[in-house]
Formats: C-alpha cells, sequence, structure tokens
C-alpha cells in the first residue's frame, strides 16, 4: 500500500512539474512577446523548454507511431481553433504559418522521438555529445561564428540536436538515480544560484546553466510529497498540457497578450510583474478551455481510438523489425 501511494506521490510531483513548466512558458511569452519586456526573468524562465526534455530523457521515450500521430492531431486541433480565432480578430493566419511554420518545437521533439532508442542503447559516447551540443552552443554565439556559420543557429538554438543533449541529461539522472540521493535542501542550494546566473543572460535555452537549472528544478519537484487531492486535481490539467503550451506559441496569442498587457499595465496601471502573471494565468487558462473540446472527443471515442492506435503500433512495429533483419543481413554480406 505504502508502495503504491509513493509511485502515485511521485507520479503527482512530475505533473506538478509539467503544469508549473507550461505556466512558466506562458509567463516567459508574456514577458518576451507582449511589448512590456524588462530583461532578467525571461532568462530564467528558458529553463521550462528544457524541463520538458529532461522529464521525456528521465522516463525515456518508447518510439509509438500512435504517438506521434497524436502529437501531429492534437497540434492540428489547436492550430485549426488558432487560426478561427485569429481570423475573428482580423489577423492574416494560416496553416502554414501555424503549423509548418509555427510549431518548431512539435517538429524537433518527434525526430528526438525517433532518435531517443538510438540514444537509449548507446553506451558509449554520452559525453562527448554533451560536449559537442554545450560546447557549439556557446560558440554559435561568438559573433564570427553567428555571421559566417553555415548552421549559425542550427546548433545553438533548440533543434532535434541540442534536444538530444538535454535528453541525455534526463537519461543521466536516471541511470545515477541522481533523483535519491538528492533532497529539497541540495537542489535549492543549487537552484538558487543556477537563477541568478541564467538571470543576468547566461540562459538560452540549450546553455549548460539552463539546463542545470532544469535539472535540478526537476530533482527538487521529484522530492515533493503530495496528498492524493493534489494529485487527482493536477491529474484534470496535464492531458491538456501540451495543448496549452500550442495555444501559448504562436502570433495570434501574442496579439492577445498584447492586449491584455495594453490593458492591465498602461490602463490600470498594475506593476509589470502582476500584468505578466495576470496575463500568462488568463492564457493558461484559456488554453485549457479551449482544449475541451478535444479532450471529450477523446473520451467519446476513446476505446475504439485505443485499438486502432494499437493496431497502427503493431504494424509499425513489424516493419521496423523488418527493417532492422534486411539492414543485419545486408551489413553481414558487406562485411564478409
Amino acid at each position: 500500500m505504502n508502495d503504491a501511494h509513493t509511485c502515485l506521490n511521485r507520479n503527482a510531483s512530475i505533473d506538478v512539474f509539467r503544469v508549473v513548466l507550461i505556466f512558466g512558458i506562458c509567463l516567459l511569452h508574456s514577458i518576451t512577446q507582449a511589448g512590456h519586456c524588462i530583461r532578467g526573468l525571461d532568462n530564467v524562465l528558458l529553463c521550462c523548454v528544457d524541463g520538458f526534455v529532461i522529464i521525456s530523457g528521465f522516463f525515456g521515450i518508447k518510439l509509438r507511431i500512435s504517438k506521434i500521430l497524436s502529437l501531429l492531431l492534437t497540434s492540428l486541433y489547436v492550430a485549426c481553433v488558432v487560426i478561427m480565432i485569429g481570423r475573428l480578430l482580423g489577423l492574416q493566419v494560416n496553416l502554414v504559418n501555424i503549423y509548418l511554420k509555427g510549431y518548431w518545437f512539435l517538429w524537433a521533439y518527434i525526430v528526438l522521438m525517433l532518435l531517443a532508442p538510438v540514444i537509449e542503447h548507446t553506451t558509449y559516447g554520452r559525453g562527448t555529445l554533451l560536449f559537442l551540443v554545450f560546447g557549439w552552443s556557446y560558440m554559435a554565439k561568438i559573433p564570427v561564428i553567428r555571421d559566417y556559420s553555415p548552421c549559425p543557429n542550427g546548433f545553438g538554438d533548440l533543434t532535434f540536436f541540442t534536444l538530444m543533449g538535454i535528453y541525455v541529461v534526463g537519461t543521466i539522472i536516471r541511470k545515477y538515480e541522481v533523483q535519491k540521493f538528492s533532497n529539497k535542501v541540495k537542489a535549492l542550494a543549487f537552484t538558487i544560484p543556477l537563477m541568478a546566473i541564467t538571470a543576468v543572460g547566461f540562459g538560452h535555452y540549450n546553455s549548460p546553466f539552463a539546463v542545470a537549472l532544469a535539472a535540478t528544478l526537476f530533482v527538487l519537484f521529484y522530492n515533493l510529497n503530495l496528498g492524493d487531492r493534489v494529485a487527482k486535481a493536477i491529474a484534470v490539467i496535464v492531458p491538456s498540457v501540451f495543448s496549452i503550451y500550442l495555444f501559448n506559441a504562436n502570433g495570434v496569442c501574442y496579439y492577445i497578450m498584447r492586449a491584455m498587457e495594453d490593458l492591465f499595465i498602461d490602463k490600470f496601471k498594475l506593476p509589470y510583474l502582476g500584468g505578466w502573471l495576470l496575463t500568462a494565468f488568463l492564457m493558461f487558462v484559456l488554453g485549457f478551455i479551449l482544449d475541451t473540446p478535444r479532450r471529450l472527443m477523446r473520451r467519446f471515442l476513446g476505446n475504439h481510438f485505443k485499438r486502432k492506435m494499437s493496431a497502427l503500433d503493431s504494424v509499425f512495429n513489424r516493419l521496423c523489425g523488418l527493417a532492422s533483419f534486411k539492414a543485419k543481413i545486408w551489413l553481414e554480406k558487406c562485411f564478409k
């Protein structure tokens, strides 16, 4: 009974971490995209994106075609809703700009999902991969390299390549069970200095400091003790976390954020932090509400959808097995 309770509690603590991360991303966008930006806090909040990849690395990604299809369908639903809202507001938006160009994290994460099994089975070279990713992340900021490199931001910003490095950090936490040896006091001892370091400008997305901050926050939340009531309340929000992110990562959302902050900060004279927090909270709630039809549809079609996805996964796994077998035979012939 105690083990079951501990497992439920631990999952709830990570779910709370997910909700905090997505609110942090809403707050990040309210600071940077709504015309009332004061630098500092936004640098700290960049670690929120890294936090989701840390979670993926810790628990591991099992390559399933149904999961990829689910992400694509969810993002397509959100894109269509955003386009309708944009048209109502008189904005010129289309599916290409929102779905294909705007959701860069979606496509980078899908590539990471495809590469995750390779990363999981790599016993050597993780340190080298980390060095390459984070070393280049800083070299790409040097003006000469940034101006003349053929891919100045391809490694320096978040792409599937840099997501791999962050994913590896999550696998290292899992492998060495770092979370079990770090209590809340130790995690806080690292978190506070890392927040200060990132705040002064060393916190771009895949900065080692930002990734380290995300990792320490993960450990901090992992060791939280939460009750069953909190677990049940958080379980209502968590299925909409990805949709909330998508709702808050496009030009239509930024237009609404600017209107809110013009009202809260310029007209009602709220302090900047108050305007940011209120805007982020309202956009968070709006994203959750707009995702409700999708969740209801999925619940209504739940069993049928699961059967279809399970069958699709079976076909995909067979094709992967056949491809692996053919590749093995081909390699054996090549090296005879």
